[in-house]
């Protein structure tokens, strides 16, 4: 596989080939590091853009301050429209290389994260209780997800109804790219208001419909969250206009 700097530079040109697209998108689902260079790639060109247009503007004006001999410039009116065209060229031209390259796949990628554990502020070495929500989470922070799950599992077994063993469960079913079953137990959570995971259930739910492409069911869930005022609200309107 090529350096992650010239891959994902290639990928953002499109100058990879389609089955090298196809490849970079399978290891950008399964290669951490690859993910970051790709969200700080992205990053620096929306800087790259954002200056060249900021300059763009000030060498304009600089054009319109200083008096010119050619007859085209003599109008003001005439700078003011083609210093506005050039402007309105490049910014068009460069918002449909990137919404183009924005896929459903982009915005999980930029808005998934892995969420964190807490219910107890302790190192592993303050494992006060030893139990079985214990050690899930134990392994669920060293990454050891199908322990984790295991753990979890009995938990449920005890009691069917813990909304924090469900929702973590499902949390390590997306660590494990298993977001059928994901899916399945966000839905559960999504029924039942009196938890805790509630809103985070919606959020992850409709961060899963996106990966899947079900963009209907992706808008609806946002929209859910947008109207309930819940805690992702400016991330969902963010991606509902991405998805317009």
């Amino acid at each position: 596989m090529k350096h992650y700097n010239q891959l994902v530079e290639e990928y953002l040109d499109g100058t990879l080939s389609i089955n090298e697209q196809i490849k970079f998108n399978e290891h950008l689902k399964n290669d951490q590091e690859l993910r970051k260079e790709f969200r700080l790639r992205k990053e620096i060109n929306r800087a790259i853009l954002e200056n060249d247009i900021l300059n763009l503007r000030e060498s304009l004006q600089e054009i319109i301050d200083t008096p010119k001999e050619r007859t085209i410039f003599q109008n003001p009116f005439v700078i003011s429209s083609f210093a506005a065209s050039i402007i309105i060229l490049i910014v068009f031209t460069w918002s449909i290389f990137f919404s183009s390259n924005i896929t459903p796949e982009d915005i999980y990628i930029n808005h998934y994260y892995k969420y964190p554990v807490i219910t107890y502020n302790r190192t592993v070495s303050d494992n006060l209780n030893n139990t079985n929500l214990d050690k899930a989470f134990l392994n669920y922070e060293t990454e050891n997800y199908n322990k984790s799950k295991n753990f979890l599992n009995l938990v449920l077994n005890d009691n069917r109804q813990n909304a924090m063993a469900k929702f973590y469960l499902a949390s390590c079913e997306m660590e494990l790219n298993n977001i059928q079953a994901a899916q399945e137990i966000f839905l559960e959570l999504i029924q039942n208001s009196n938890h805790i995971f509630w809103e985070q259930a919606y959020w992850y739910l409709a961060l899963i419909y996106i990966k899947k492409d079900d963009i209907d069911n992706a808008s609806l869930i946002l929209n859910k969250i947008i109207k309930g005022n819940m805690c992702k609200k400016k991330e969902a309107e963010s991606i509902i206009k991405m998805l317009d």
